[in-house]
C-alpha cells in the first residue's frame, strides 16, 4: 500500500485511513466507472447482422469453414441482393398502404421431371399419397412458365410449357435462357391489363440487350429511347 501511495502521490496516513474505512465498512461494492465496450459484431444493424448470419449459415450448409476472407467476399456479393429485395418490399408495402387498385402479376419459372417425387415426404394416417416405390430415373424433363394474380389467380393465356432438350443440369436455367422468356413475356404483355403491376424476379438470362440498346451505346441515346418508350427514368442515373 505504501508503494501504491507513492505511485499516486498520495501520502502514508491518508492511505492508512481509506484501509480503516474499508475495514469498517466491511466489503463494500466500490462502484465502477460505467464504460461501454464497442463490439464490432454486435453494433453491426438489424439488416447488416441478418445478411451476415445468413451468409455464414450458408458455409455450415456447405460443409465449408467461414473463414474470415471467404465471408467478406461472399458478404459482398450477397449485399445487393439483399438491398434490391428491401427495395422490393418497401415498393409492394407503399402499393398496398395506398390502396393501388392495379392488378398485380407475379411472374416466375420451374421445371418438373416426368418421374418427379421426394425421397422424404409427408403422408396420411393410411400411408395414402406419395409413390409406394419410388421410380428409376428422372424421365423427361418440362420447363414451365405461368403468370399469377393475387385476386384473380392464374393468367389462363400466360401459360408456357416445353419440352427440355438438351438440359442435363439441376435445374431448367440451361433452356431457359433470354429469348425464350422474351418471347413468352412479349405475348403475355397483349392479354394483361394496361398499367399492370408486373413483378419479375432477377434471374440471369432476364437480364438481356436489345440490339438497338446495346451496352455500349451512349448515355443519351438510352435516354432519348427511353422517352420513344415512354418509360420513366431518372436524369441523374
Amino acid at each position: 500500500m505504501r508503494a501504491c501511495g507513492t505511485d499516486f502521490g498520495v501520502s502514508r496516513a491518508t492511505v492508512d485511513r481509506i484501509k480503516t474505512k474499508v475495514s469498517q465498512a466491511g466489503n463494500p461494492n466500490i462502484p465502477r466507472a460505467n464504460v461501454r465496450k464497442i463490439a464490432t459484431i454486435t453494433d453491426l444493424g438489424s439488416f447488416d447482422a441478418s445478411i451476415l448470419k445468413r451468409t455464414i449459415d450458408t458455409f455450415y450448409d456447405n460443409g465449408e469453414y467461414p473463414l474470415v476472407a471467404r465471408i467478406l467476399e461472399k458478404y459482398q456479393d450477397q449485399m445487393p441482393n439483399f438491398c434490391a429485395r428491401v427495395d422490393f418490399l418497401r415498393k409492394v408495402d407503399f402499393l398496398r398502404k395506398t390502396n393501388d387498385q392495379r392488378p398485380r402479376i407475379y411472374l416466375d419459372e420451374t421445371w418438373i421431371n416426368q418421374n418427379h417425387s421426394r425421397k422424404c415426404m409427408w403422408l396420411g394416417t393410411n400411408d395414402e399419397g406419395g409413390f409406394k416405390n419410388q421410380p428409376v430415373g428422372k424421365g423427361q424433363r418440362l420447363n414451365a412458365c405461368h403468370a399469377d394474380s393475387g385476386k384473380t389467380g392464374f393468367v389462363s393465356e400466360a401459360k408456357f410449357i416445353f419440352e427440355a432438350v438438351k438440359s442435363k443440369d439441376a435445374d431448367y436455367h440451361t433452356e431457359m435462357n433470354g429469348g425464350t422468356y422474351t418471347a413468352w413475356f412479349s405475348d403475355l404483355l397483349n392479354v394483361l391489363e394496361k398499367l399492370s403491376v408486373i413483378v419479375i424476379d432477377n434471374a440471369n438470362y432476364l437480364h438481356t440487350i436489345r440490339k438497338d440498346n446495346h451496352i455500349i451505346t451512349k448515355k443519351t441515346d438510352i435516354q432519348e429511347w427511353l422517352t420513344k418508350k415512354n418509360i420513366p427514368f431518372s436524369m441523374q442515373t
